[in-house]
């Protein structure tokens, strides 16, 4: 009758041959594992590169050994002094030239409807200076400005002066009288010859009257041409001789 083994001890037969293989392996690859009948079947090795860098390894790991041990021996630094701020100092303002006062011009003195004649001695013009002239027609055309200077003496009796742009002078007689409380002024037509050309105004007149007012006369003025009768509204004031061309 044939021997049989137990299933029990066929389990623990196999479990003691797979633990024996594998004790051999670790031993074999030289996993430092205690030596199975003191035999190695296998040898590490280890290129002559790899060695090298494990020596460069280990030189390095030492280099920063010291490096360290030599910083840990320095003396510590002291925190730095703290920075010195100064006192802003505000700009001195640059001081602003204070605007001069414009010198007044001297008002000139307006026209009035004087008590006597002898008051309007002197040159006089309108306010608005020098005045545009046109063509004594229908037209009406612009043919430049002129200066008008009314110059009285003592009686009443002068010249009306006139000073075209382009250097024509003109003179006519010129009379003024007081009616019933007026300044009344009319002078004739009159004209002069230049450059072949005639040059002058139609006669005018013109009724000044003082206002409530401490301002200066208004004054209606009426010039007679050929194509009627122009109206308009003046105020005068003095000037000097000079200005109205001597």
């Amino acid at each position: 009758m044939p021997f049989a083994i137990p299933g029990r001890a066929l389990w623990a037969i196999l479990a003691v041959l797979l633990f024996g293989s594998a004790l051999a392996l670790l031993h074999a690859c030289d996993f430092n594992v205690f030596p199975l009948f003191a035999h190695k079947y296998c040898s590490v090795k280890i290129s002559q590169a790899w060695a090298g860098e494990r020596e460069r390894n280990a030189q390095l790991r030492e280099e920063l050994r010291l490096a360290e041990l030599r910083y840990a021996e320095k003396p510590k630094c002291a925190p730095p002094a703290p920075l010195e701020r100064h006192a802003q100092v505000e700009p001195t303002p640059t001081p602003t030239p204070p605007i001069p006062t414009p010198t007044p011009t001297p008002t000139q003195e307006g026209l009035k409807v004087p008590t006597k004649l002898a008051d309007l001695r002197g040159c006089w013009e309108s306010v608005r200076g020098d005045l545009p002239i046109v063509t004594d027609d229908a037209e009406k055309r612009p043919i430049g400005n002129v200066r008008k200077c009314y110059c009285f003496g003592a009686d009443g009796h002068g010249l009306l002066k006139l000073l075209y742009t382009n250097g024509v002078r003109c003179r006519a007689g010129l009379t003024a009288v007081l009616r019933n409380g007026d300044l009344q002024m009319s002078y004739p037509e009159f004209g002069c010859h230049y450059s072949g050309k005639e040059w002058g105004l139609v006669p005018g007149k013109i009724d000044c009257h003082n206002g409530d007012d401490d301002a200066a006369a208004t004054c209606d003025t009426q010039d007679f041409g050929r194509s009627g009768v122009t109206r308009g509204t003046e105020q005068y004031r003095r000037v000097e001789q000079d200005h109205c061309g001597g």
